[in-house]
């Protein structure tokens, strides 16, 4: 292999691909990166088997060929460079092993820059795992993936006990996450396909941190794999083989009040508890006299409260608790699309049922469960 590409091109590539970098992996080829030399630069792709990120530096190919690399001492290196610099590779092979003893395969890779020259011992690229790039077409514009994502990835489980909530899925223009406790959806407007679409919680979580993409974005699946394009870059991770959960039957039909409180309030008077008293695993609230009263207990013997002021419309029957953990990321996850003065509207039936947390801005829906019950 022997190919060349500029070092802000590469630095780049290896940022688009560094959050899926595999974790706690036991594979030695896994915390490698992929460097393939083909057609007009150079492609660089992770996986952990899940999820497979891949990212393309242009540049001049003199020799196709591929190898692979340790991730960590390559970004380290990528780095370091000066900006505008051309940047070298080269692959160096030779077979060892004598009489009947295995013949095997020692590869260097040498990347140079000026008269920098770093030489990374390498797994061949024989040994990565196949990555097949999907083809197959969804969406050709799809824009609102990343923020659907970054309203949604809190709600995904992260138990797999129960594999088939380990997944976002895309249906009848809503995009869903739930984990047998809460419930969050995303609509969007325009998008009407009906085929059931499911991401990895890997790759939602992937996506999520992608933000300003100027390049248009495209969902394609085909075969079990969904995959997401980013002009030249992609990501792609298998879909659920069984059927995602029915949530819409755990929609409730009507509710009995609606509380409707300062989003900023709101969220400062729940972090600022969930500080006080951080064993506590509920947060108890209860609407009285133009107030909403938030109560965190801790071990019977620490309590920690605080009243914003709210509208009701209807009657509240006694207190409800929720989880605390829950609410809070439930209502970060709106931070951004929400402003100082924006709103929120928490509605319920009675202290068994859900609750439901909306606004009229982020588009999020949420329901979260009790967690305990006074009439």
């Amino acid at each position: 292999m022997r190919a060349k590409a500029l070092s802000d091109n590469l630095k780049e590539a290896v940022a688009w691909i560094k959050p899926g970098t595999p974790r706690g992996t036991v594979l030695p080829v896994l915390s490698n990166v992929l460097v393939e030399a083909k057609s007009q630069g150079i492609r660089l792709t992770l996986t952990d088997l899940e999820l497979d990120v891949s990212a393309f530096a242009g540049g001049i190919v003199s020799k196709a060929g591929a190898t692979t690399v340790p991730f960590k001492e390559f970004e380290r290196l990528v780095k370091s460079l000066p900006k505008g610099e051309e940047v070298r590779f080269k692959t160096e092979r030779k077979e060892k092993g004598n009489g009947d003893s295995p013949r095997w395969i020692d590869e260097r890779c040498i990347v140079s820059c000026g008269s920098l020259s770093v030489t990374f011992k390498t797994i061949i690229a024989d040994e990565f795992p196949v990555v097949t790039t999907v083809r197959g077409k969804a969406f050709n514009d799809g824009a609102w993936l990343p923020k659907a994502c970054r309203l949604v990835q809190h709600a995904i489980a992260k138990d797999i006990s129960r594999p088939a909530l380990t997944f976002a899925e895309l249906k009848n223009g809503t995009f869903a996450g739930v984990d047998g406790y809460r419930l969050a959806t995303y609509e969007l407007e325009g998008l009407t396909d009906k085929r059931p679409i499911t991401f990895c919680r890997s790759l939602v979580n992937f996506l999520a941190r992608h933000k300003g993409e100027p390049t248009r974005i495209v969902v394609g699946f085909y075969q079990g794999m969904v995959a997401v394009w980013f002009g030249y870059n992609f990501a792609q991770a298998k879909m659920d083989e069984a059927r995602f959960v029915d949530w819409r039957q755990l929609v409730p039909k009507s509710h009995k009040w609606d509380i409707r409180v300062p989003y900023q309030e709101l969220c400062n008077a729940v972090e600022l508890l969930e500080k006080l008293a951080p064993g506590a695993k509920m947060l108890y609230l209860e609407y009285k006299r133009g107030k909403l009263h938030l109560v965190a207990k801790e071990y019977e013997t620490f309590e920690a409260s605080q009243q914003i002021k709210a509208v009701i419309d209807g009657k509240a029957d006694g207190q409800f608790a929720l989880n605390v953990r829950y609410l809070l990321e439930s209502l970060k996850a709106r931070k951004k699309a929400l402003g100082d003065k924006a709103v929120v509207s928490i509605t319920g039936t009675t202290p068994s049922s859900p609750v439901v947390i909306t606004d009229f801005h982020s588009g999020l829906w949420e329901m979260l469960m009790p967690m305990c019950i006074r009439e």
